[in-house]
């Protein structure tokens, strides 16, 4: 194919053969020019993959599967550019451009003549009304049969249950809710035009870029920091009166029993092997996310580029609506300016709708991350950034996460009492694979029941109880997908409405730790006697797990936790309760001691030195001590395989399809570092929104903080008090880890929050009853102000009974805060009560532990003998 420079005017005479064979013989041009040079592309290439994966989440296609397509894909672009560029060089100066490309044989020209036979056909047609002579459409009779007589159109008509021309699969009254009378159809394309769908696409894109680049963020500093730092096994230099900062190992090795460090000709293929560790980790956490990311972007995409009859029509009706019903369309200034330092809001320029139209954008954005079947960590991290980019209040998003959870169970109860359902559960058998246990009988009967769903009728259940923000029932069913279709993958999104958590599934955990069990933290209290309406008030779309780190009686595993807000499902992890209990009463016995007394007020200022240089302590100290610190070594042990046990049931889903977030106080923060650092070696990411941790002992290194940034999608915060004197004392006995983290902040990861509690937290005792205000400061969503009230009045009473065990334990031993105290603390002498703390510990554990075995003996004796068996019978 050629391209002639020269432009030749149109002549109908015939050319010269000889002109044509010139011209054929040296072609001036050749198609190859519009392509790219193989050597320029290679050197320079104008696309880069950044780029091309931006596009692709604009245009809300898919992104390429392998490094070869996504080559192919960069060099298609460049081609498709270098061309179009080529193009617009051309000098076309004077040239007329052809209005057509014309058949100009003589077959051609009689084709495209219209001549009088085709008017006359044409005319025939038509016919002149009225004065003004109007041309009006003869109209003909239509024909229904154009295939003939050989068939009528009618394919059901020779069959024996049809109406019309559709099936009747079964005849009789319908169960169905009547559709809300209200619903007028709204969905995204009604309330929004073209324009502002694209704006909330790109919205959506740049959040998950920032989040994306978050986590490139948490690993992009680690080679520099391996080369700032000392080695892993040497202290650096000491800074804040002597407490050292040490970048420990992985493991939580004692410094003493440290390898020695390596030559330094050695250490190049270690630092090389850790470097590939931690490539192979950002690279895995990234495809995890950008699996996640592809999935939202088309799904959005698919709803968003779809044209309404009524585009952007229905913004006023909304609001007056929405107005009417008196929804929380405030926002309070002090929780705005929370979110938005957390979540920084990404400028967009739907902020500028009315607040009516925002909430509905809102609640279409969370149907549609469930329609993907999951509600994990990172939807529920996206679904705070819209808020805050949006201005809204993050109450309005809590409140809708619990109505849709429960207009998804009240759509699922409806259906079970359908007694078509019923008996389809009775021809199957299959529902039997469902039974989670006792705890689990609603969630059970829910899922054997439902089945399948009928769409209209979930269409209907849904517009009911969603209706409230002005989206229409069918709409919400749409952007529910297959989760409005099925309740067996509605009870996937709720761990078998809660049953995986605490039914039988939990049994082979408690096989690996003593007690390990999730404890409803309101279905404990209020427990209702229908267990299908407990299911319902119950579950939300998000889970939160507290972990308590000592106990004082077996109810400290769920009183405390207590203080967190209903928008999510709170469950208390009962743990080792022997060794937390031990735990528990050998600190108060320490805090209550003489000795302790004495120390308190003698050595305030120069204790944690002391300890963080590894200076021998006065022996009346190290003699009390004693009390707590077997008690303390074994539970710190048993913490770290619970939260192994932890890991290994979130990677089950034992939550289901839903997010969790993971507060622990005491070696309840030892569980959840244990439980992350699990996940992280096991690339388990998405599972947890956000990890808090309070009087964590835990090292503060950041090697193992950045490991567990690696696993948490939202927030990972370290509440610490340097005032914990009862930490620095037990957490010297387990390893001689210089760095705390309940002590200190940790460093070098913007990643991670650190909260100092110094004025609030005087001793590790008052996290327990303080759980309330930490996490009021921390800023978590929903705080139960009542509870927060009867803990902190709760802590006042305790520190009046702990006051007056202090003051009879000083009397027994005969001290006072004098020099000859102090001397007596330096060698032990006159302060020699470990032996009757230690029965006191022992006595007050027993004591704890009582109604627990007598609940035992009455269980067994309630369980049926089996009869004998002889032989041969």
């Amino acid at each position: 194919m050629v391209w002639l420079r020269t432009v030749r005017s149109y002549s109908s005479s015939k050319s010269e053969n000889v002109d044509i064979e010139s011209i054929l013989a040296k072609p001036s041009w050749s198609v190859r020019a519009l392509l790219p040079d193989e050597a320029a592309k290679a050197s320079s290439p104008s696309v880069t993959s950044k780029q091309l994966h931006h596009l692709l989440r604009l245009s809300a296609l898919p992104q390429p599967k392998s490094k070869e397509e996504e080559s192919s894909m960069i060099r298609t672009l460049e081609s498709q550019i270098h061309f179009v560029k080529e193009i617009q060089r051309v000098d076309v100066t004077g040239v007329e451009p052809l209005r057509s490309i014309r058949d100009e044989t003589p077959e051609g020209v009689k084709e495209s003549t219209i001549g009088l036979e085709q008017l006359q056909e044409a005319m025939s047609k038509e016919r002149v009304v009225g004065r003004n002579k109007r041309i009006q459409r003869i109209q003909t009779q239509k024909n229904d049969r154009p295939d003939g007589t050989a068939w009528d159109g009618n394919a059901l008509g020779h069959t024996s249950k049809t109406k019309g021309k559709f099936f009747v699969v079964e005849t009789g009254p319908s169960d169905a809710p009547d559709p809300p009378p209200n619903d007028h159809g709204q969905d995204l394309t009604t309330i929004m035009d073209r324009s502002q769908r694209g704006d909330l696409t790109v919205l959506v894109a740049e959040i998950t870029q920032h989040m994306r680049d978050s986590i490139v963020q948490n690993f992009q500093s680690t080679a520099a920091e391996k080369n700032d730092n000392p080695p892993t096994d040497q202290p650096a230099p000491e800074k804040d009166g002597g407490a050292a900062s040490l970048s420990s190992p992985p493991t939580d090795t004692p410094k003493e029993t440290a390898p020695a460090p390596a030559p330094a000709d050695n250490q190049k293929p270690q630092e090389t092997a850790s470097k590939a560790q931690y490539e192979k980790a950002a690279a895995s956490t990234l495809s995890c996310f950008d699996d996640w990311r592809d999935t939202v972007l088309l799904r959005i995409g698919e709803v968003v580029n779809r044209d309404g009859e009524n585009e952007g029509q229905q913004n006023g009706t909304i609001q007056a609506e929405l107005e009417s019903k008196e929804l929380p369309l405030n926002e309070d200034e002090n929780s705005l300016k929370k979110l938005h330092e957390i979540y920084p809001p990404v400028e967009t320029a739907l902020v500028q709708l009315p607040k009516a139209t925002k909430l509905l954008i809102l609640h279409s954005l969370l149907l549609l991350l469930l329609s993907l079947e999951h509600y994990n960590a990172y939807s529920r991290v996206l679904m705070m950034y819209v808020v805050s980019s949006l201005k809204l209040d993050i109450n309005i998003l809590n409140d809708d996460e619990v109505k849709v959870a429960r207009g998804l169970l009240d759509t699922a109860l409806q259906l079970s009492s359908n007694p078509e359902a019923k008996d389809q559960v009775k021809k199957s058998d299959s529902s039997k694979k469902w039974k989670v246990g006792i705890a689990s009988v609603a969630g059970a009967a829910i899922i054997g029941l439902t089945g399948g769903l009928a769409a209209p009728l979930v269409a209907a259940g849904l517009g009911t109880v969603m209706g409230g923000l002005g989206l229409g029932a069918t709409a919400a069913a749409g952007y529910l997908g297959a989760l409005a279709g099925s309740g067996v993958i509605v009870g996937g999104l709720f761990g078998a409405y809660g049953g995986r958590m605490t039914g039988k599934m939990m049994h082979k955990y408690a096989r690996e730790v003593e007690d390990f069990a999730f404890i409803p933290i309101r279905g404990s209290r209020n427990r209702s006697e229908d267990e299908r309406e407990a299911a319902r008030e119950d579950h939300r779309l998000r889970v939160t797990i507290g972990i308590s780190g000592w106990i004082t009686e077996e109810e400290n595993f769920v009183i405390p936790w207590r203080v967190i807000g209903a928008d999510s499902e709170v469950f208390g992890l009962r743990w080792e309760l022997v060794s937390l209990l031990n735990l528990g009463n050998a600190i108060n016995a320490l805090v209550t001691s003489a000795a302790w007394s004495v120390a308190s007020s003698t050595l305030a200022r120069t204790m944690f030195a002391q300890l963080m240089s590894a200076v021998v302590l006065p022996l009346g100290i190290l003699k009390v001590a004693s009390v707590a610190d077997n008690p303390f070594s074994v539970a710190k042990a048993r913490a770290d395989k619970a939260g192994e046990v932890l890991a290994d049931a979130l990677i089950n889903k034992v939550q289901g399809e839903r997010s969790v977030t993971l507060v622990g106080y005491s070696l309840g923060s030892r569980v959840i570092f244990s439980c992350l650092q699990s996940l992280a070696k096991r690339r388990a990411y998405g599972l947890v929104e956000s990890a808090i941790f309070m009087g964590s002992p835990t090292p503060s290194n950041t090697e193992h903080w950045r490991r567990m940034r690696s696993v948490v999608s939202g927030r990972v915060v370290n509440v610490f008090s340097s005032n914990d004197s009862v930490l620095a004392l037990l957490y010297r006995t387990s390893s001689l880890q210089l760095g705390v983290a309940g002590l200190q902040a940790v460093e070098g990861l913007p990643g991670v929050e650190n909260l100092d509690m110094s004025e609030m937290i005087s001793g590790h005792l008052r996290y327990q009853h303080l759980i309330g205000r930490i996490l009021n400061e921390v800023g978590l969503e929903s705080i139960d102000s009542q509870e927060m009230t009867r803990q902190e009045a709760a802590l006042e009473a305790l520190d009046r009974k702990r006051e007056e065990e202090r003051i009879q334990n000083e009397r027994e031993a005969g001290v006072d805060h004098d020099k000859a105290a102090r001397e007596d603390l330096e060698n032990g002498k006159g302060l020699d009560e470990h032996e009757k703390l230690q029965k006191q510990v022992d006595e007050r554990t027993q004591e704890r532990l009582l109604p627990r075995a007598a609940e035992k003996l009455r269980l067994h004796r309630k369980r049926p003998t089996p009869p004998p068996v002889y032989p041969g019978t």
